[in-house]
């Protein structure tokens, strides 16, 4: 939403308050009540939780073990809230070619004309 109002994502959460949140969301795992974190990356932006094990790991996701991922307090990573605060891109406008439709007509009166033939 932000981005689409002012053409660029934000650069740290605070920024959108008050116009988009009420306030900072705060992570629930944090002992300090500390806000979700929120990053800038090459692909856009990733808003986490530093987890149950308390730490910041950076928004790297959780190691699986045995092909698993364990989620407690032993498991290093950070839980990614990206999906969470996704929003999708606006539908594609319409496109009207007037060649195209053109064309479009022109095969439908032959076929409602070989129909007529029949």
């Amino acid at each position: 939403m932000y981005q689409r109002q002012h053409g660029r994502l934000p650069e740290k959460l605070d920024t959108l308050v008050p116009e988009i949140l009420d306030a900072v969301p705060t992570d629930p795992f944090a002992d300090d009540s500390a806000a979700l974190r929120y990053r800038r990356t090459d692909e856009g932006y990733q808003v986490y939780s530093i987890w149950a094990d308390g730490v910041d790991d950076g928004g790297k996701p959780p190691e699986p073990t045995e092909g698993i991922i364990y989620w407690g307090a032993d498991n290093r990573g950070d839980l990614s809230l990206d999906a969470l605060y996704w929003e999708p891109p606006p539908p594609p406008a319409p496109v009207y070619d007037e060649d195209l439709m053109k064309q479009l007509e022109e095969n439908t009166n032959r076929i409602s004309d070989d129909a007529d033939d029949e």
